[in-house]
């Protein structure tokens, strides 16, 4: 998977996360606030890691 397309997953999981915490706490389900927290945790936390294991893929370097 490339890194672009990584990059985009982690961001359209993180976003989604959001949108449910935010639409539970409008609501008043706080079911979908804590599944909401728990998928942008997630996506955050696997993210990161990703970034520590892949640090020649950032978008500062030069490499191929």
């Amino acid at each position: 998977m490339s890194s672009g397309l990584r990059t985009s997953l982690h961001i359209v999981v993180l976003l989604m996360g959001i949108a449910l915490m935010v639409g539970g706490i409008v609501t008043g389900e706080h079911g979908a606030t804590v599944i909401g927290i728990i998928v942008a945790g997630v996506s955050v936390q696997q993210w990161m890691q990703w970034i520590k294991g892949h640090p020649h893929e950032t978008k500062n370097s030069s490499r191929p």
